[in-house]
């Protein structure tokens, strides 16, 4: 960070931003618990990516920082696979009045059903393992990020967005096409950035700047999704079994393009 650089926002103001995120962690766990239908999946699994986030960002700060425990990023892995069948199941329901749907369709539909249970259950016990289940209960949340100086804390926040923000475009601008798995290295950089930036923005200029990351992340998760749905269905599938929807995922250079020059220019407040 450039010396006398503006702060973003007030240092009490960052603390309440990070306190507010990671306070709402048991309330939604607790949501989950009572009934975990699609909303309540996605919530908990963007919940526990902020307090992944925060304890990536203690770490950064101070060298005994907690970085994400296994057993965050297992639960979290598991609410993805359960999440990505919510997704599938949804537009499996949304498009089979305008396809011709099969049989495989139906199968596919009950594979999706039991397959999902199973997920829940193994989600569920992983979100109660130790030291998981104390940040879930509040107990320890308090303790995230408390000793770290908001001063070190908001030059490492503008040090992510300005590395992720660079190599974004970078990546964007490559005139080359990307794979599936490229795109999701790509999906997760913007997420990071977008967590970061989340934290900091304080004029319009940052909000707008926000704003257009988030469609470009869900522009790459549209084609992540398209994806890890055909692995899906192929899994769940019998051999020979085709199902109506379509898979196609792939997205060519001159999108990525498209893309990368929606995005506006990091606002001087960020950088």
């Amino acid at each position: 960070m450039a010396d006398g650089a503006p702060l973003v926002v007030e240092h009490d103001r960052l603390e309440r931003r990070i306190r507010d995120q990671l306070a709402a962690l048991p309330q939604i766990h607790r949501a989950f618990l009572q009934s975990p239908d699609p909303q309540r999946v996605h919530a908990l699994r963007r919940a526990l990516r902020r307090l992944a986030f925060a304890q990536a960002l203690e770490a950064a700060c101070a060298k005994a920082g907690r970085k994400p425990t296994p057993p965050v990023k297992r639960a979290n892995r598991l609410l993805g696979r359960v999440r990505d069948l919510d997704v599938l199941r949804l537009r499996l329901e949304e498009e089979r009045p305008y396809t011709l749907a099969t049989n495989a369709d139906d199968l596919l539909a009950a594979r999706l059903f039991h397959r999902r249970q199973d997920l829940v259950i193994k989600a569920t016990h992983a979100l109660g393992a130790p030291p998981l289940g104390p940040y879930l209960a509040g107990a320890l949340l308090e303790d995230t990020l408390c000793s770290v100086d908001v001063g070190r804390l908001e030059a490492v926040l503008r040090d992510i967005v300005v590395r992720q923000d660079r190599k974004l475009r970078r990546a964007l601008r490559a005139n080359t096409p990307m794979g599936p798995r490229a795109q999701h290295r790509l999906r997760r950089r913007a997420r990071r950035l977008r967590y970061a930036v989340e934290l900091l923005a304080g004029d319009a200029a940052s909000h707008a700047y926000m704003d257009r990351l988030a469609e470009l992340h869900s522009t790459l998760g549209d084609a992540h999704d398209r994806h890890v749905q055909k692995r899906i269905v192929r899994r769940l599938l019998p051999e020979g079994e085709i199902s109506s929807l379509d898979f196609h995922a792939t997205m060519d250079a001159a999108q990525l393009r498209v893309l990368g020059d929606r995005l506006p220019k990091l606002p001087d407040a960020l950088a």
